[in-house]
Parts: structure tokens; C-alpha cells; sequence
């Protein structure tokens, strides 16, 4: 008789992408988790002679691939979905959404907001947002309560906000928050300053030399626009890039959000001083802000990522459409059909994503992973015929939703249903704070 070997959980998929990188996805294997981490990756005919667990996952119309990542959100904006459309980006951002958060923000609006999107997350298969708003602790606990990983970009800015009257208030606001969730490995943190044009170069060099000496990171909304390119020339005598370049913020702890109206040479420093990009298309083309340069920034090394950004410019947080719009987008600014192909999407969701947030055991299902991974039906009309299950995820993912997903080898979303977030109460406080606060006839 063979030893049966005991674990937590085995699932057993059509389909399954252990590692983007390989670009291979295996049929018929099985993933054996134990203690909240991937122990084997083998035949289904194997797992199930040689391994017995508790909990028996079949799932033999679906793909099985690693948490999704997502890089850029401001989560509690998705209470802004639908209400900002068809503006510039200077509209948009001055106009109509600054005055709209001056009005509303509060503790109650991100902790409504943070709840509902987490939901949309989940259903994505995202099992990491990395959320770059006010009220970043309030972020924190509501992750930690939903199950889900998370990266605090604590903002700063030198203006009043809800959050913080001033530069040094927001930067002490920042340390508290760090010190409450350091050693976190579900809640992590990094500096989240506001565009460099508002940002003096005292305060700048200030943020890089504390990123530093605490071993934070440092993610920034840079040159979204031509406009914010132009503005920095004319006050500074520099674009964005060279300017937290001569302030020192350019390191590989960098996150350069958009990054798009880039010339020859700056893609090249990126490349040289091993800054990371974190590419919202959906959200730049919406607002007409520009198309980053994504194949041209991989050719020189410089590895991507990618985020949704604001729902109240994206509309939705599906990281999905995000890929197939980074792809379409990627190949139209490319003049290239083969750049930014369906496995370069998926390995900017996955292993690209996990590098950039320094997690070697995230973005993959290697034995020793952490178990983070999500399940998409593949037998739906949209997905039928199935010729190659990579392009059908990517393409062909119009209404696709997970059906499971674990975060540390647990169940967070069962058969579709949310295991931590009660989803209708989530939709009756969005729509009643909603109701109580946000003064549309104005807008």
C-alpha cells in the first residue's frame, strides 16, 4: 500500500498555470496545500492516490492560476463609479472629483467604499490591492477582516486633506501607520506621496532618504498627463522623471504609477536605476491622458504592473479588462501584434506584480508558495470553443468571474459566494451613504 500523506486542501482543476513565466499550462494536475502554503504540484492521478485532506476541491471546467495583483487602486472611490464620466483629466481631478472628496471623505466613506470594492475585488480573483487613499488604516483593518492581502501607499501632500492638515502632519500620520502594521504579512505598507509637481524638492528628498533608512517603498502618480509634463518644465526646469531623479526617489523601491509621455532616454533611467511601473490603461484612455510606451518599457527591463486606479475614472475594478486593455493598447502603441501578448498580461498580474511588491512567495503555485490562487469557469458561452485557455482568460473574459478563491489556503470565496463580506449589506451601506452624501444634482 502507498503512504498516504495528510494536507489541508486539495484542489483538482482542468487547467492549471503553476507559473506565469513558463508560459505552460498544465491539464489535469492537482495542488496540494498544507498550512496555508502550496506543498505539491502534481498528476490528479497522483494527488489523489498519495494525498488525503479534509477539504476536496473538484473543478473540472476551470482554470486554476495565482492570485491576481493589483497594483494601483484607490478603493474606496468605487462609491464615485458611474459619476465623474466623459471629463479631461484636469476636469476630471480639479473640477469635479477634488471638490467631491473635499465634501464626503470621511472614516465612514472609506470604511463603505474599501467594503464594497473589496467584494468587486474578489470576484475578479484579486487576492492583493495595493491602495493608494486617505484614511489608509481604516484600509488596513478592512482587509484584514475580508481575508485579503494589502499594500497601504500612505498618502502624503502637502495641502489640507481628510486625512491631514499638512506636509509634516501627513508624514507623522504615515509613520503611525507603518509602526501599527509592521511585521504584517497580510497588511504592508510604503510611502504614497502625491504627483511630484506639488511636492517641493526638500519634501521629496525627505520621503526618499526616510523610504530608505525604514526599507518602505515609495509609490507615485508620475507624468499622467502632457499637461503635468509641461507644468513641471516650465516651474522646475524639469520633467517629473528627472526631477525625483536628482531628489534620489528613483530606486528599485519605486513605483512609478502611469508613467506615460516618456521620452527615449527616461524609459532607459527606469530601466538603469530598476524603477517599477504601474500601468492603469483603462483609466489613461478614459481621461484621454496619453498611452504608455509598456512594450518599449519592457525591451529596456523595466518591470510592469498593473492596477485599475480609481473607479471614479475606471468604473470598475476588474483586473481582467484591465489586462485585455493593456494588451490591445500595448499592441496599437507598439504598431506590433505580437507586443504585450495574453501570457505578458498574466505575468504582470502574477509574478511581475510579486517582485515589484518584494513577495518571492507570491505570483506562483510552486511548492512553498503562499496559496493564494483563483479558480474561472471556462465552459461558458463566451469561452466556448476552448482552443487555448490563456487567450480565452485574457480575450475572452467578457463577464467572466472567479468562482473560488483562497488567500493563505483559505477559502475566501466559495462557488461564487463571499465567505467574509456580507456582499448585499455591503450594496445597501454604499447606496445609503451614498443617498445621504453625495450631492449629484451638483456635479
Amino acid at each position: 500500500m502507498p503512504e498516504i500523506k495528510p494536507a489541508d486542501r486539495i484542489i483538482h482543476p482542468r487547467w492549471l498555470v503553476t507559473d506565469s513565466r513558463t508560459h505552460t499550462v498544465l491539464e489535469h494536475h492537482s495542488i496540494v496545500i498544507a498550512h496555508g502554503r502550496v506543498i505539491d504540484v502534481c498528476p490528479s492521478t497522483v494527488a489523489r492516490r498519495f494525498y488525503q485532506a479534509p477539504w476536496i476541491h473538484e473543478l473540472p471546467h476551470h482554470i486554476v492560476i495565482p492570485g491576481l495583483i493589483n497594483l494601483h487602486t484607490q478603493a474606496a472611490t468605487v462609491l464615485f463609479r458611474g459619476l465623474l464620466d466623459d471629463r479631461s483629466l484636469a476636469d476630471w481631478q480639479h473640477r469635479a472629483l477634488a471638490p467631491l472628496e473635499r465634501a464626503i471623505v470621511s472614516e465612514e466613506m472609506v470604511r463603505t467604499g474599501v467594503e464594497l470594492a473589496m467584494a468587486e475585488l474578489l470576484h475578479g480573483g484579486q487576492t492583493w490591492f495595493s491602495d493608494s487613499y486617505f484614511f489608509p488604516d481604516i484600509v488596513g483593518e478592512a482587509a484584514l477582516a475580508a481575508g485579503m492581502r494589502c499594500r497601504l501607499n500612505i498618502p502624503i501632500s502637502p495641502a489640507e486633506t481628510a486625512w491631514s492638515r499638512h506636509a509634516d502632519d501627513a508624514l507623522r500620520r504615515c509613520l503611525n501607520t507603518m509602526d501599527r502594521f509592521k511585521g504584517n504579512r497580510q497588511i504592508s505598507t510604503g510611502f504614497g506621496p502625491h504627483s511630484a509637481n506639488v511636492l517641493s524638492d526638500a519634501l521629496l528628498a525627505k520621503i526618499g532618504t526616510l523610504a530608505a533608512e525604514l526599507g518602505q517603498s515609495i509609490q507615485m502618480r508620475v507624468q499622467q498627463s502632457a499637461t503635468e509634463r509641461a507644468d513641471s518644465l516650465q516651474r522646475f526646469g524639469q520633467t517629473p522623471i528627472e526631477r525625483l531623479d536628482r531628489c534620489g526617489l528613483l530606486t528599485p523601491e519605486f513605483q512609478a504609477v502611469h508613467a506615460i509621455h516618456l521620452t527615449e532616454p527616461e524609459c532607459d533611467l527606469l530601466a538603469l536605476r530598476g524603477v517599477h511601473v504601474v500601468h492603469c490603461p483603462i483609466s489613461n484612455a478614459k481621461l484621454a491622458s496619453g498611452m504608455a510606451r509598456i512594450q518599449r518599457l519592457r525591451d529596456a527591463g523595466v518591470q510592469i504592473g498593473l492596477g485599475t486606479a480609481s473607479a471614479a475614472s475606471h468604473n470598475s475594478l476588474s483586473l481582467l479588462e484591465e489586462a485585455k486593455f493593456a494588451s490591445l493598447l500595448g499592441k496599437l502603441s507598439a504598431n506590433d501584434a505580437r507586443a504585450v501578448t495574453a501570457w505578458t498580461c498574466l505575468e504582470m498580474m502574477t509574478c511581475d506584480a510579486a517582485a515589484i511588491l518584494g513577495r518571492n512567495d507570491l505570483g506562483h503555485l510552486n511548492p512553498g508558495a503562499e496559496a493564494d490562487l483563483a479558480a474561472f469557469p471556462l465552459n461558458a458561452v463566451s469561452s466556448t470553443p476552448l482552443y487555448h485557455p490563456i487567450s480565452q482568460l485574457i480575450y475572452a473574459n467578457h463577464g467572466l468571474a472567479a468562482s473560488d478563491v483562497w488567500i493563505g489556503g483559505e477559502l475566501v470565496l466559495r462557488q461564487g459566494r463571499l465567505v467574509h463580506i456580507d456582499e448585499e449589506a455591503a450594496i445597501e451601506a454604499a447606496n445609503d451613504f451614498v443617498a445621504r452624501h453625495v450631492p449629484v444634482q451638483n456635479l
